[in-house]
């Protein structure tokens, strides 16, 4: 799928955001293939821009921008009992996705010099469930991170398919959307 965008009018992140809801990264994923041929990879991805949202009293989902080996968006979905920070069960879904962005083709007349192709990437899905993980809670008990997730790969898409394995997450700061952070990391 190919989309011209113009920088001038938006940056190149949120026009990523606003045409797919896909996030930009680093460098694109390994192919499950390639894992396979070589042996188990450990994957570290960098997370960032925390939204957290309450679908009940004992369901948080939190969604991050998941950059580094992995670029796309994670999503946790955290149940819990009401008024414990224990987790009673979880599952994790990392949609592997980018924006590769390369010149207009010759021949091709814009009115924005700053025009490009942008090609949108999807490598796939790795998604599974997640044990041993804590919500980290505010005075106020909104959630504002996760320790000790271990999560396990369940399912792949694409070029995920057949992945199996699994890894850990942190992630604090989510009361800040612009400076949440945490880390990720799977082996597969």
């Amino acid at each position: 799928m190919t989309n011209w965008i113009s920088l001038r009018r938006m940056s190149r992140p949120a026009a990523a955001l606003a045409l797919l809801g896909l996030t930009l990264g680093g460098v694109p994923a390994a192919s499950a293939q390639t894992a396979a041929a070589t042996g188990p990879q450990t994957y570290n991805v960098n997370l960032s821009h925390a939204q957290v949202s309450y679908p009940s009293t004992t369901q948080v989902v939190v969604t991050m921008q998941a950059t580094g080996a992995l670029p796309g968006l994670l999503t946790l979905t955290l149940n819990h009992d009401a008024g414990s920070a224990d987790v009673t069960s979880a599952t994790w879904a990392l949609t592997v996705s980018s924006a590769q962005y390369s010149p207009l083709p010759a021949g091709t007349t814009s009115d924005d010099p700053d025009a490009q192709v942008m090609t949108l990437v999807n490598e796939g899905t790795l998604g599974g469930k997640v044990t041993g993980a804590t919500l980290v809670t505010d005075a106020n008990g909104a959630v504002v991170g996760v320790s000790g997730a271990q999560l396990f790969i369940v399912s792949g898409s694409l070029q995920f398919d057949g992945a199996a394995g699994g890894g850990s997450l942190q992630a604090t700061g989510f009361a800040d959307f612009a400076t949440s952070s945490g880390t990720l990391s799977l082996n597969f």
